[in-house]
């Protein structure tokens, strides 16, 4: 019996002592506008005239279309542009800018290199809340038996906020 009673004694006052505590923590969320990317202007390397030993086409990462040649190729007076890109991104955020590493230009069975790329924000940028230029240049390489005709691809340009 004294057995039962200390039992039943432990357990009355195991729950008579117990205590209980809690605490509550606020939640915030923020709502950002989405980050946006879409295409201004297409990348263009004008009329480039080979040589015929290999050589390159830098076009700078600005409005000004300025593209430099190495002695092996000329340009010839034509229209050229980088690309033109609008990223809108919240105000204060920051985000980052992926270039692709290579890309294909075809001509039938022919191709070029276009590599080298650059943007004028860099590889990351900070969002203002409107529309921001990203211009995007490359270096196209021109083979020295390079077939003439008109020669077309993609660039794909990413951003995310970080």
């Amino acid at each position: 019996m004294k057995k039962i009673t200390f039992i039943l004694f432990a357990l009355i006052a195991g729950t008579t002592f117990a205590q209980d505590a809690d605490a509550t923590a606020n939640v915030d969320a923020l709502i950002v506008q989405p980050i946006q990317i879409k295409v201004e202007d297409n990348m263009n390397f004008g009329s480039i005239v080979s040589d015929g030993t290999l050589g390159t086409v830098v076009l700078s990462a600005n409005s000004d279309g300025f593209a430099d040649a190495t002695s092996t190729a000329s340009l010839v007076e034509s229209t050229r542009s980088a690309a033109l890109f609008l990223v809108k991104a919240a105000n204060t955020y920051g985000y980052s800018i992926a270039l692709p590493t290579s890309v294909s230009l075809i001509n039938g069975t022919k191709s070029m290199s276009l590599s080298d790329f650059n943007s004028s924000l860099g590889l990351t940028s900070v969002g203002t809340g409107s529309d921001q230029l990203l211009y995007v240049g490359g270096t196209l390489e021109v083979a020295a038996d390079q077939a003439e005709g008109a020669y077309a691809g993609d660039v794909k340009v990413t951003v995310a906020y970080e």
